[in-house]
């Protein structure tokens, strides 16, 4: 019956050491000293132990006992929990695609390490979702990074986390017990700026479908139109999915062929943009004589299209180094805030002759 209690032994023992009364590089009390505080047998602690060390919290050095790591996972193993996963037939978007890039590069130099979890699989495999949980139970992530919403698990693994896993999301709005990521100054203002200087006042809109309804874009992007002299006619709100680029393209085709309609089209989406180029371009119009294009998006990305769009976004890569600073200041026992802001850039993309379509298909 004893033996049974070793995963219980290494619980205590893990818990102790996040808990920084074993510190990186300190040595474990002996194992004669750790069984009679632990009340068990040393067969018992031995496999606790063992199991600790297959985690990587601690080591044995020889005749020096057993050491915690110098870089235990709760300190350097960093999770991101991507929407779905890459597959040709369902290839991640471009932003969810540039995070997880990112995350990859911030989080490559050791001691450092990434763990990429798929809430598609969360859903789809019980053993998946169970290991997911388990390695935040037995504290083996410093912290998460959320891309996008909606992540089903997210409110589970909130509550389930016992206030020992920071957690990051890039969601726009703040979600109950994580930090968010915020632009300091306005994407929407930049863009209506942008048009109103090229004396464009007829203003398409390409919108992911979960934008529709939402207050904030409302706000941000239609209700100030009336003051700059600018209008957007509802039937010029195209609601797109970028996983499906030939309606991307015949919404845009739509937009471009109206009688006097939208002199520029923002897309709201940068996964979209070469399908509304070639869609506007199908209709006979020019980019940017006719129409100006302005997509909303990530930097940096070696985007390349068939014509000129400005856009607007944010840096992903400061993003995730942002995000890794707010998951360290949690874990040093620092109280940093939870509204992670970042300053929105913006760039031309010039039109190139030749696509390299291999970029694009991301």
């Amino acid at each position: 019956m004893g033996n049974e209690r070793h995963p219980e032994i290494a619980t205590r023992l893990r818990e102790r050491i996040v808990g920084g009364e074993f510190f990186p590089g300190e040595r474990l009390p002996s194992r004669l000293e750790l069984a009679e505080q632990l009340d068990v047998s040393s067969g018992t602690l031995q496999r606790a132990i063992d199991s600790l060390a297959d985690e990587g919290f601690v080591e044995g050095r020889g005749r020096h006992g057993t050491v915690v790591v110098e870089h235990p996972p709760f300190l350097c193993n960093y999770g991101i929990l991507m929407p779905c996963e890459s597959a040709p037939a369902r290839p991640l978007l471009r932003s969810w695609q540039s995070m997880l890039e990112a995350a990859r590069q911030v989080f490559a130099e050791p001691p450092n390490r990434l763990s990429v979890f798929c809430e598609g699989d969360l859903q789809q495999s019980m053993a998946s979702y169970q290991a997911f949980l388990d390695d935040v139970a037995g504290h083996r992530l410093a912290g998460l990074i959320v891309p996008a919403v909606p992540v089903l698990h997210l409110s589970d693994l909130v509550a389930g986390r016992n206030g020992n896993l920071p957690v990051v999301t890039y969601v726009g709005d703040t979600f109950p017990g994580v930090a968010s990521v915020r632009q300091v100054t306005s994407t929407s203002a930049g863009i209506l700026d942008y048009l109103q200087a090229r004396g464009r006042r007829r203003i398409g809109q390409l919108i992911p479908g979960a934008w529709y309804e939402n207050p904030r874009y409302e706000a941000e992007f239609l209700h100030p139109l009336a003051k700059r002299g600018m209008h957007c006619e509802r039937h010029w709100l195209q609601v797109v999915l970028p996983q499906i680029p030939q309606g991307v393209h015949n919404a845009a085709e739509v937009l471009a062929r109206l009688p006097d309609g939208p002199d520029a089209i923002i897309i709201h989406d940068d996964n979209a943009v070469q399908e509304a180029i070639d869609g506007i371009q199908a209709a006979g119009k020019r980019i940017p004589e006719d129409i100006v294009l302005v997509a909303r998006g990530n930097f940096p990305w070696p985007d390349q299209y068939s014509a000129p769009v400005k856009r607007f976004g944010v840096d992903i890569m400061q993003l995730v180094r942002r995000a890794k600073d707010y998951i360290d200041a949690c874990r040093r026992g620092e109280d940093p805030e939870p509204i992670i802001e970042l300053d929105m850039l913006e760039d031309d993309v010039a039109a190139v002759r030749q696509l390299e379509t291999a970029d694009l298909a991301v």
